[in-house]
């Protein structure tokens, strides 16, 4: 079914019709002659049999051949990748862009946290080449980094995916003990650049084990050391913290810090831990959204159908 120039696959239904035709192929495959439908059906339900089969490949391509088919489809984030098949979390390219489609963006697709799906923005990770997070607002714009290390995704990016659909953010983080703490907040929206990327994410998780650390960034505009937004009278968060974040004092969420000298990050977020509010002290982080149909019954995946033809020079 085509909508809105997006292709939609309803996987449930169509994997369990696959696997009924291919038990009645099988049944009359193995039944002896006079018992055999006449052979136009049979050939009919072949022929249905080929062609699930034919989308069960395009939906679950063989490795030599996955990069074709995202060049096809042009996936817009992690989440049709793993409607797809994809299951191993990595690099991989999405399309978020209406026109500017000939310029994929490299991402790492977490399918392994909650189900699968995420789309990672923002990844921290101690390791011997550190991305320096203290940047310009252009910086932060476009994005920067290496989705196989550390990056920040771009707010142009974030803006034009989470206008497009409705998305949850979670925050995953590790603590100097190796234990995962995690957070899930609804309604994550970004707007453009006009209104500084102004942040929504009204909604938290209440059974989340990190604290309601966006709680202060709600509502605010993204700042840098070049532009500040911050609501801070007198001070620049950005400049103070070396990073850049939907900044409301200089005391709240900083996930773009850097390192201390130990080599852990002190975002200023605290953790629960029995009913008591813990510092997180770590050296690892990502920042993730998935569109909130994943949590639905029902899952769909959607393509960038837009035509990229007139804009590929």
């Amino acid at each position: 079914m085509v909508k809105d120039a997006r292709c939609t696959f309803q996987l449930a239904s169509l994997y369990q019709e696959k696997t009924r035709l291919i038990e009645q192929i099988t049944e009359l495959e193995s039944s002896p002659p006079h018992l055999r439908v006449p052979r136009t059906t049979q050939a009919i339900l072949t022929s249905r049999r080929s062609i699930y089969q034919g989308v069960t490949t395009l939906l679950h391509p063989p490795p030599e051949q996955q990069h074709l088919y995202a060049q096809t489809l042009r996936p817009v984030d992690c989440s049709d990748y793993l409607m797809m098949g994809y299951t191993t979390s990595g690099v991989y390219n999405i399309y978020p862009f209406s026109c500017r489609c000939s310029k994929p963006v490299k991402v790492w697709c977490d399918m392994e946290s909650e189900g699968g799906g995420w789309t990672v923005f923002l990844a921290r990770n101690n390791q011997t080449h550190r991305e320096n997070f203290n940047r310009t607002w252009n910086d932060y714009r476009e994005g920067f980094g290496n989705a196989s290390g550390e990056y920040w995704l771009g707010n142009e990016v974030l803006y034009l995916m989470t206008n497009t659909r409705f998305y949850n953010l979670r925050m995953d983080f590790r603590l100097i003990t190796g234990e995962l703490k995690w957070g899930e907040w609804y309604k994550f929206k970004v707007k453009n650049e006009a209104s500084r990327y102004q942040l929504e994410v009204p909604s938290y998780n209440g059974l989340s084990t990190i604290d309601h650390c966006f709680s202060l960034s709600n509502g605010r505009y993204f700042s840098t050391y070049d532009y500040d937004n911050d609501g801070s009278s007198g001070k620049n968060c950005a400049q103070e913290s070396k990073g850049g974040w939907w900044y409301n004092n200089c005391g709240n969420l900083d996930p773009t810090i850097p390192y201390t000298p130990l080599g852990q990050l002190n975002t200023t977020c605290t953790h629960k831990n029995y009913n008591k509010k813990v510092p997180m002290l770590g050296p690892w982080l990502q920042m993730k959204m998935r569109p909130t149909i994943c949590s639905d019954n029902v899952k769909a995946v959607y393509f960038n159908g837009y035509t990229c033809q007139s804009h590929n020079d």
